[in-house]
């Protein structure tokens, strides 16, 4: 009687235990059910990823080889990294990505055909882009901070600046400029003009190496604002332009 017990409790531990296993890449996965190698056509049901023998990289839905309903994919550190949903193998409804730090990154919206409209994202919720797509697949991406029709994104005083300071973060130093020129021309009165104005110049300096401008909005800089605490930075950056570091004074016995 109670080995039968045993063996009964086995069984159903070994039933709860299985599923089916994603492995490979994508349009080139194999699958196996509890161990055992399966054919695509006979996978039904609830599918998992595996980063390694415990991380789950994605739990998956499946109706006869095809993906269909709800479908998820995480971080290493288990987080949620992308959640859309599949029709019979086509990616349709609402589909989000995720930062991993948890801002949403990207969204999408496509009708049963896959077609429709996609909408990238700055940490801050910014927009960044968009992605058009046509059956199932992508067919325009706009360029950064502009829509798919070609126009820039309306921004506060504070998106701009950030706009221009995500630019310079990844080395888009001329966009970074035209945004702080930008910033000058739409909103001449904010706080932040004078560090705008100075920003421009050593852009023009230390990132893009073009001494000519960056002579020219430094003097700018400090006529037009002469109470400006980074006065000082201005005129030591003027004063050393186009030197190497051992040729400044101050570092010359370091």
């Amino acid at each position: 009687m109670f080995g039968r017990l045993l063996i009964l409790v086995l069984v159903s531990v070994m039933i709860l235990n299985a599923e089916i296993v994603r492995k490979g890449r994508k349009d080139n996965f194999v699958f196996f059910d509890n161990g055992d190698k399966i054919s695509a056509e006979k996978v039904n049901g609830a599918v998992k990823a595996y980063y390694d023998s415990t991380t789950v990289l994605g739990e998956y839905n499946y109706v006869a080889g095809k993906q269909d309903g709800i479908q998820k994919e995480y971080f290493r550190t288990g987080k949620i990294k992308a959640e859309y949903n599949m029709s019979n193998g086509i990616r349709t409804g609402n589909g989000k990505e995720y930062y991993e730090t948890g801002e949403l990154e990207f969204e999408r919206n496509l009708d049963a055909n896959g077609t429709g409209l996609g909408i990238e994202y700055h940490k801050n919720g910014m927009k960044k882009r968009e992605r058009l797509y046509k059956n199932n697949e992508q067919i325009y991406v706009s360029k950064l901070n502009h829509d798919i029709k070609d126009k820039k994104y309306e921004r506060t005083p504070e998106e701009l600046f950030t706009e221009a300071q995500e630019y310079a973060y990844i080395g888009m130093y001329a966009h970074a400029i035209e945004d702080y020129n930008l910033f000058l021309k739409l909103f001449p009165n904010n706080e932040k003009v004078s560090n705008v104005k100075f920003l421009i110049a050593f852009t023009y300096h230390n990132n893009l190496e073009d001494l000519e401008n960056a002579k020219r909005e430094y003097l700018e800089f400090i006529k037009q604002y002469p109470d400006s605490p980074l006065k000082v930075s201005a005129e030591f950056e003027l004063k050393n332009i186009g030197k190497t570091i051992e040729e400044i004074e101050m570092f010359k016995d370091l």
